[in-house]
């Protein structure tokens, strides 16, 4: 099973590091930048939390996506805790990106069946929780 798992999740991957590449950014990437649209003002640690991305390459990210504007950090006076936002760039990004993303979603659902992959994506869910 698990090296079924690991076969399943390569292929997902690059399927969206593809679709990601169209915009110059990683599967990764994307990811982080949605998850920062949705929830604005969240640390490193937390954003890590949300992602089940390692903390160490979460931050290498979002120092990446920080360089190309896309994020800013900000931090209160005095404080090492580290809030990201994204900038205007990053949102007329995200924007430019979720028709791509979705149709990279669209593509896999007709490889499995329309409620073969959302039955599988709750699955997923599911265990990712084990």
């Amino acid at each position: 099973m698990l090296g079924n798992v690991r076969r399943a999740s390569r292929a997902v991957s690059r399927r969206y590091d593809a679709m990601a590449r169209q915009l110059d950014m990683t599967g990764a990437q994307f990811s982080i930048i949605a998850l920062i649209h949705a929830t604005p003002g969240k640390t490193a640690g937390e954003l890590s939390d949300m992602t089940f991305i390692e903390r160490s390459a979460l931050v290498r990210n979002l120092a990446l996506l920080e360089k190309r504007n896309l994020v800013v950090g900000v931090s209160e006076k005095g404080s090492s805790r580290k809030e990201y936002r994204l900038t205007d760039v990053g949102v007329s990004l995200y924007e430019r990106a979720v028709p791509v993303w979705k149709q990279a979603q669209r593509e896999l659902a007709e490889v499995l069946g329309e409620s073969d992959f959302l039955e599988t994506v709750e699955k997923l869910k599911r265990l990712s929780k084990v």
